[in-house]
C-alpha cells in the first residue's frame, strides 16, 4: 500500500517537475525558473519559467489529494507555445494512474487533479514537504546557474 503512493508520489513530483521545465526548446540558454512558496495553509507555489508562469495549490480535501495548478503567460510567449505547453502538462497528469476522467480536468488554462486514492494527514504532509523542497531545488538552480 504504502508503496503505492510513494510511486504516485514520485509521478506527481515528476508532474511538478515537467510543469516546472516547459517548452524543452528553451532549456539552453538563459533559462530562468524561480519557485516562491506563496501559502503554506493551503500550500502554493508561484512559479515562473521563461515567461511561462503557474501556480500550484496543493491540499487534502476530504483525505484526497487535490492538485490545482493554473497557467498564464506573458505576452511574449506566442499562444500556440503557450497551448502545446499547457497541453503537455495535461497529458503528463493523464498518465498518471491515480487520476481519471472524473478526477482530472484540463481546461481554461487550469489542470484540477483529484488523486482517487484516500490519503492519511501524514503521508499528505511527507508530499507537500516533497513539493516544497521541489520549489526549493529549481530556485536554487535559477540562482547558482550564472555560477556555473
Amino acid at each position: 500500500m504504502s508503496f503505492r503512493k510513494l510511486g504516485i508520489a514520485v509521478v506527481l513530483s515528476s508532474a511538478f517537475a515537467f510543469i516546472a521545465c516547459g517548452d524543452d526548446s528553451s532549456s539552453n540558454s538563459g533559462e530562468t525558473i524561480t519557485c516562491k512558496i506563496a501559502s503554506k495553509d493551503p500550500l502554493v507555489l508561484d512559479m515562473d519559467e521563461n515567461g511561462i508562469h503557474s501556480t500550484t495549490t496543493v491540499e487534502l480535501k476530504e483525505n484526497r489529494l487535490v492538485e490545482i495548478v493554473k497557467f498564464d503567460s506573458n505576452d511574449h510567449i506566442p499562444d500556440s507555445v503557450f497551448n502545446e505547453i499547457f497541453k503537455q502538462a495535461c497529458d503528463t497528469y493523464k498518465q498518471d494512474p491515480d487520476y481519471n476522467d472524473t478526477t482530472l480536468s484540463c481546461s481554461e488554462k487550469t489542470i484540477t487533479a483529484i488523486s482517487r486514492m484516500e490519503w492519511t494527514e501524514s503521508e499528505f504532509k511527507s508530499i507537500e514537504n516533497s513539493f516544497k523542497k521541489k520549489c526549493y531545488q529549481y530556485t536554487d538552480k535559477s540562482s547558482s546557474s550564472s555560477d556555473s
